[in-house]
């Protein structure tokens, strides 16, 4: 097909993958110029850090860097507040209760230790608990993946309750605005598809730099 325009987008470890340099050069051979870079969603605008890898290949010889790229995004900076629905649509259960796990017990206890109480926070199920399994509302969400981790905790009347994020609220971390809509399935579904999705705003970043370079 030869398009003008490639991008190629994976999780930043494919940049010590050791076969990187043969996938780049593979499409250098085809006859495109490759940036290689690394972006983080959070830089673009997005309330959430996901950082990756992005291959933007052209056969015409362009070449762009991040800083490039932030010139093309306006956007504020969001953080986990941002994508969360108060609406109280979404159902709580106390945190603590019959049969929840004491590690779950022990990351909200040490969120509380941090913040004291009737501060609401995200308690981080699974992945690396390199920032103790939690974390403040007033930071970009972490990695939104295929698996159902992030637990909302609020108070009520100084009581913790705890409730997972909603899809809905995994796709405003994405990038997605109210339009945009997940596809029939079940949650767990639709959580997956989030967590393998692209971040909008990247990409909107990517495109506008891209249609710059088509005009000129």
């Amino acid at each position: 097909m030869e398009p003008r325009w490639v991008i190629v987008e994976n999780v930043n470890r494919m940049k010590k993958w050791n076969r990187h340099n043969e996938l780049v050069e593979t499409i250098v051979d085809l006859g495109y110029t490759v940036s290689d870079l690394y972006l983080n969603s959070a830089e673009f605008g997005s309330a959430q850090a996901r950082k990756r890898m992005f291959l933007v290949c052209d056969r015409e010889g362009s070449v762009v860097t991040r800083d490039d790229l932030l010139i093309n995004s306006n956007d504020p900076p969001m953080s986990a507040r941002d994508i969360i629905d108060w609406s109280g649509e979404y159902q709580s259960g106390p945190l603590y209760k019959k049969g929840r796990a004491s590690p779950t017990i022990e990351r909200a206890e040490r969120a509380v230790a941090a913040l004291g109480k009737n501060i609401p926070f995200i308690i981080v199920y699974y992945g690396s608990d390199y920032a103790g399994g939690w974390q403040t509302l007033d930071a970009p969400l972490r990695t939104v993946t295929t698996i159902d981790r992030f637990g909302l905790v609020t108070w009520l009347e100084g009581i913790p309750y705890l409730r997972m994020l909603q899809p809905s609220e995994l796709a405003k971390a994405m990038g997605g605005g109210n339009e945009h809509t997940l596809p029939y399935g079940s949650r767990r579904e639709k959580i997956k598809l989030c967590g393998n999705g692209v971040c909008s705003d990247v990409m909107a970043a990517i495109f506008t730099w891209i249609s710059q370079q088509q005009a000129g």
